[in-house]
């Protein structure tokens, strides 16, 4: 089996390590930045020229990019995804996007007598690393077992959440209640800094309430403003938001909560801190927003 993967940040090449290390001998790459490209030099991987090279070469393909327009140009460019014969190919779609522009793509690419499958990734790049990430799956019943073999090299955890659209949907669903989350964690922070509460021992009644998640204990470091891994930062958080808002106004569910997060994480983008982990938001929430100097 040929395998193609579109994407080379830094979830997309922990992705390509995982299946070569699961034993995928045939694994080819492409992204649109010749210095990802570059990077994977000398790793093993066969490098494309172009989408179409990988599409015209492989039987599956997966691909993890960053928004929307980035997905509907890949798939619709004359050096794109759907520029060859493509007829029994399968794609998988793990970018976060809109669920909206997953069922769209899939009328396109079933058009061309192929199929899709809405499989984004639901965690980090250390459990990419160790096969533990969850994958919410929108698809066919028929197409996610096409996919399963591919999709088991990268998780035992593989839902299917109902017809194409659904996986990206429960992905944007997650993503708003964990921004929702870490926005009352920042006003949290900020009231006990008003009332003369020492940070470490808010930081630990936070860890002790019943509203404690494993994402407050992941985290505890960059909160203290320690160094620590990156996860997802503001910048893609907030693009994650406004999918969740354009999709639950299109569908007529009043979206206030949503509404406003997006707007707090625009005001730290605005501010320069897109690049920061999400983690750092409570900080410049406190300092930035509230203009409390943190004890």
């Amino acid at each position: 089996m040929k395998v193609g993967l579109i994407g080379l940040g830094k979830m997309g090449l922990a992705i390509a390590r995982r299946l070569r290390g699961q034993g995928l001998d045939h694994l080819v790459v492409w992204d649109h930045d010749a210095e990802k490209l570059k990077q994977c030099e000398g790793m093993n991987f066969k490098l494309a020229q172009n989408a179409s090279e990988v599409s015209k070469t492989c039987d599956i393909v997966l691909s993890i990019i960053n928004d929307d327009a980035g997905v509907k140009e890949l798939y619709s460019s004359n050096e794109g995804l759907l520029a060859n014969d493509v007829e029994g190919k399968l794609f998988i779609e793990m970018s976060t996007i809109q669920p909206q522009t997953a069922r769209n793509l899939s009328l396109t690419v079933q058009s061309q007598g192929a199929h899709l499958i809405g499989a984004p990734l639901m965690g980090t790049i250390v459990s990419v690393n160790n096969g533990t990430v969850f994958i919410p799956v929108g698809a066919s019943e028929d197409d996610l077992e096409k996919g399963r073999p591919i999709l088991s090299l990268l998780s035992n955890h593989i839902k299917l959440m109902g017809p194409i659209g659904t996986g990206h949907a429960a992905k944007l669903v997650s993503n708003l209640t964990m921004a929702a989350y870490i926005q009352s964690i920042a006003e949290g922070l900020a009231l006990s800094d008003s009332e003369g509460i020492d940070f470490e021992d808010m930081l630990e009644v936070l860890s002790l309430s019943p509203t404690s998640n494993p994402w407050l204990k992941n985290r505890s470091q960059f909160l203290r403003g320690l160094a620590s891994d990156m996860t997802l930062d503001i910048r893609n958080m907030r693009k994650d938001v406004l999918n969740a808002l354009n999709a639950g106004v299109s569908n007529g569910i009043p979206m206030d909560l949503t509404s406003s997060l997006a707007l707090n994480l625009s005001s730290a983008i605005a501010s320069g801190k897109g690049h920061e982990d999400i983690a750092y938001f409570p900080k410049f929430f406190r300092e930035q927003m509230v203009q409390s100097p943190l004890k």
